[in-house]
């Protein structure tokens, strides 16, 4: 499954641009990415069941030359019977958001971190990275359950992926990790009970 529609053109005119090193690489991805959350704010969702897996493989194959370039090496744990509701379009562009603000923090390499975890409660999707973590500057209070992200990140583009988060009945949480580098996670409600057979 590949982004749909504009957003689609979006991608493929960054794809068809010749990288200048790694980091002028990277910097296409950051104006992608920042045309599809601009593309994505402000839609009127259609979701639908969206496979958490497929997800984050289609999002990793579009960066995966980047991955590699920068000697990050990458570690999944996303069950292929993880599902939940949304639009396809809107919650890739957050996951590439959020996957490529790990990339831009591991410019010398290190490790992206994929998991995924469903329970009673709802679906998480965590992406964490090696990275130097979150400046102790921006206080916990900054990344609130169900909060509003500060003006002073909106330059990661992290406040339009709280409000993807929101509009798909979840949120985002950051924090850093015990072993090093920073975890952003992506809560999603519960899917509905399905009924029973009479």
């Amino acid at each position: 499954m590949r982004i749909r529609g504009e957003a689609a053109k979006i991608v493929a005119k960054r794809r068809g641009k010749s990288p200048r090193g790694c980091q002028s690489e990277l910097g296409g991805w950051e104006e992608a990415v920042n045309d599809i959350l601009n593309f994505t704010s402000g839609r009127t969702l259609r979701p639908g069941l969206v496979n958490l897996a497929h997800l984050v493989d289609d999002v990793l194959a579009d960066v995966g030359s980047q991955l590699r370039a920068q000697g990050i090496a990458v570690e999944l744990d996303v069950p292929m019977d993880h599902v939940v509701r949304g639009e396809w379009t809107a919650l890739r562009a957050a996951v590439l958001c959020l996957v490529v603000g790990a990339m831009r923090t591991m410019s010398d390499g290190g490790q992206l971190v994929v998991t995924s975890h469903v329970g009673p409660h709802g679906a998480e999707l965590e992406i964490a990275d090696s990275g130097p973590g979150i400046p102790e500057t921006w206080g916990t209070h900054r990344f609130r359950s169900r909060g509003v992200f500060s003006r002073k990140t909106a330059r990661l583009g992290l406040t339009t992926v709280e409000r993807i988060a929101a509009a798909h009945g979840g949120y985002l949480i950051a924090q850093n990790c015990p072993e090093g580098g920073a975890a952003f996670t992506l809560h999603f409600p519960a899917l509905p009970a399905k009924k029973a057979a009479a």
